[in-house]
């Protein structure tokens, strides 16, 4: 064997524990998919994150040319190839899904019930983790029958055609039966409350609100009867229904206000507002505090309200739009040299141009 390098002064190669070498017999064992082979490595001493790893590997290798052949790509000249996020689909989608049952079923019968969790670097998915294992698989396999029905073509085309707008919703409609006939009703609730698009959305519009649990749940109640009532994901809406869904938003506004009060409602809006998810991403990249990141985006604000409320002089040499143009100049400038003191240089510089656009002239052509 190779003696082991010694990394720090004080030890030696023989102090250093050697991984346990793999005799011959018990690698072609592995090779050979008998189901003895993880027994044997474990007797060896192998930790079993290493004997799962090594199995899987060699499952996989040997799945391997039935994978790329699925996953190939075509012959189009690159420079002819034009980008979509599903190129890398493969050709036929309800073989690639037998293909991965057939992998799963073999790491299963090498490894155990659990395998195809293994090549999830965080374990179980934290948003499932209140159900049972038996029915957080069965929703797994709900979601990959249905994204294998799904047509690859439609789903990137700029075309829509008729049977496109029926098939997704119905596929979508279909994908809800499975998943209500499989949980019971307070599993179905919880279910909603981690991965439903509503869920999914108030988490997405609502990063910096930093919500109380009981906040959310009254959010989510109060948005989930508007979003199953007007679907983005179907047919295009007709002007009745772009109003009716605007009309329907107005009162589902009053409601959270009512529901949040005016403090809490001011800091919901606040949190959907693109200048503020900007901002909050300081505190992440640099650390800047909340607090000064709040008085940031108030600052901003007082600057745009100071433009708003311009009104060009009368009695000046300048045309109106000029004054304003050059009005904007000065605001910009006034606001930049504020955020530098309060949030730093190197903060300051990292969002003044997207955070003071409106405040700045327009480029001249």
């Amino acid at each position: 064997a190779t003696a082991a390098r010694v990394d720090s002064p004080g030890k030696t190669a023989a102090s250093i524990a050697l991984p346990p070498t793999i005799p011959p017999d018990v690698w072609a064992l592995v090779q050979s998919g008998d189901p003895a082979s993880a027994e044997r490595l474990r007797a060896l001493g192998l930790p079993e994150k290493i004997v799962r790893a090594l199995i899987r590997a060699e499952v996989n290798a040997r799945y391997d040319e039935r994978e790329k052949a699925l996953y190939a790509g075509d012959a189009t000249p690159y420079w002819e190839r034009g980008f979509s996020p599903y190129r890398f689909r493969a050709h036929d989608s309800a073989a690639a899904l037998d293909l991965t049952r057939e992998t799963e079923a073999e790491l299963k019968r090498l490894l155990g019930p659990d395998a195809p969790d293994d090549e999830n670097p965080f374990g179980i998915d934290s948003l499932l983790a209140f159900l049972p294992r038996e029915k957080r698989e069965q929703l797994r396999l709900i979601d990959e029958d249905y994204r294998a029905m799904q047509d690859r073509n439609s789903l990137y085309s700029l075309i829509r055609l008729p049977e496109d707008e029926e098939k997704q919703p119905n596929l979508e409609k279909q994908r809800r039966l499975d998943i209500e006939a499989l949980l019971t009703p307070d599993e179905l609730t919880q279910y909603d409350l981690r991965n439903s698009n509503t869920a999914h959305q108030l988490r997405w519009q609502l990063s910096g609100f930093d919500m109380t649990e009981d906040e959310y749940k009254t959010l989510f109640a109060l948005r989930k009867p508007f979003d199953d009532a007007h679907d983005s994901t179907g047919p295009r809406r007709s002007p009745e229904e772009i109003r009716a869904r605007s009309d329907a938003q107005k009162a589902l506004d009053a409601q959270i206000k009512e529901a949040l009060g005016e403090q809490r409602y001011a800091d919901y809006k606040r949190a959907q507002d693109q200048d503020y998810k900007l901002l909050r991403q300081l505190n992440t990249r640099l650390e800047v505090p909340l607090e000064k990141i709040n008085e940031a985006y108030e600052l901003k604000q007082s600057f745009e309200k100071k433009l708003n409320s311009f009104k060009p002089a009368r009695d000046s040499t300048l045309k109106p739009n000029d004054q304003r143009n050059e009005y904007r100049a000065t605001l910009a400038r006034e606001a930049e040299a504020e955020l530098a003191k309060l949030l730093g240089e190197k903060a300051t510089a990292a969002v003044s141009e997207q955070l003071l656009r409106r405040l700045r002239p327009p480029q001249q052509p």
